[in-house]
């Protein structure tokens, strides 16, 4: 249940901030500007010598600065959230950083004003490698926190862009079980785009592995197939699906092939295209994982395969 509490707090993130220091950071982690000397003399005469490049690092170490503020921001209201293994990163890498007696002193730097007492934690902010002396300080170089931070905004914005989409569809949190342990079940589906359109019900069970659709042109088969493979596949991602009520076992492969077609260039014939097609899940139940298969316009070798009679008529679609 973590993607409807994460989109209360979705626009309250300082989003267009957070990437545009994101950005700015990484690009000076990865600058191959040179580190500032480390004793005082060498920073000093450095800056004497190219003080350009000096105030440009400094102008650099705030924004450092900036990004962990952000960060610290967002953090607090990341800990609202209840706890979720996938999401455990992404939060961990906002507490890690903003916690880090490193950040803290950088920001005590910063709010000396001190150009020099700034700059002489450049190496600290940069370097790729733990620093000698740093006896005090965590294994970790300060930079690799800091990138693990920028990811993880990344990661954030993911996640709560899922949120987003889940909030519109506008349908239920299904309930994800281990595969075998109850059937598929949705009540109520209909295709996410079509707030409007037609509810049905599908269930497959142990017994009942196989549901053909068949009808008419223009009946909706496509549109029902589409539907459930969006929500099988918004449900493995933690989002809700649009239905009334929904139990999805977990699968390890959703395999979708709809509009077969032949393809001249690659001289493969719609026959060999649906061989193929079986091929593909033969060799993935082979491997013991559990398929969702969804395809379109079954051919005779799917009809076999199902058991079904020879020809059925009219068009078909196979789930």
């Amino acid at each position: 249940m973590l993607l409807p509490r994460l989109d209360k707090i979705t626009g309250q993130i300082p989003w267009r901030e957070l990437q545009e220091r994101g950005e700015q950071v990484s690009r000076f982690l990865t600058s191959n500007y040179m580190i500032m000397p480390g004793t005082a003399v060498e920073r000093l005469l450095f800056t004497m010598r190219y003080n350009d490049i000096a105030s440009h690092i400094e102008s650099q170490l705030h924004g450092v600065d900036e990004l962990l503020r952000l960060g610290r921001d967002v953090a607090v209201r990341l800990a609202t959230l209840p706890a979720d293994t996938a999401f455990a990163a992404v939060t961990s890498a906002f507490v890690a950083a903003t916690t880090d007696p490193r950040a803290a002193e950088l920001r005590a730097a910063v709010e000396r004003g001190r150009t020099q007492s700034l700059l002489a934690l450049d190496a600290m902010v940069r370097s790729p490698e733990r620093l000698p002396d740093a006896t005090a300080t965590p294994a970790t170089p300060f930079r690799a926190v800091v990138q693990a931070l920028i990811d993880a905004i990344g990661e954030l914005d993911g996640y709560c862009s899922l949120a987003t989409a889940s909030a519109a569809v506008g349908g239920v949190m299904p309930r994800v079980v281990p595969r075998g342990a109850v059937p598929l079940t949705l009540a109520g589906i209909r295709h996410p785009l079509l707030p409007h359109g037609v509810a049905n019900i599908v269930s497959l069970d142990a017994k009942e592995r196989v549901l053909l659709l068949t009808g008419p042109n223009m009946a909706g088969k496509s549109t029902l197939l589409r539907a459930v493979g969006i929500a099988v596949y918004c449900a493995h991602l933690g989002m809700a699906v649009a239905a009334q009520d929904a139990s999805i076992p977990m699968h390890d492969r959703l395999i979708v092939s709809i509009t077969v077609r032949d393809d001249l260039q690659r001289a493969e014939s719609l026959y060999l295209a649906e061989i193929r097609r079986v091929r593909k899940i033969v060799d993935a139940v082979e491997r013991g994982e559990s398929v969702l298969a969804i395809g379109e316009g079954v051919g005779p070798t799917l009809r076999r395969m199902a058991g079904l009679p020879d020809p059925i008529p009219g068009n078909s679609q196979l789930v």
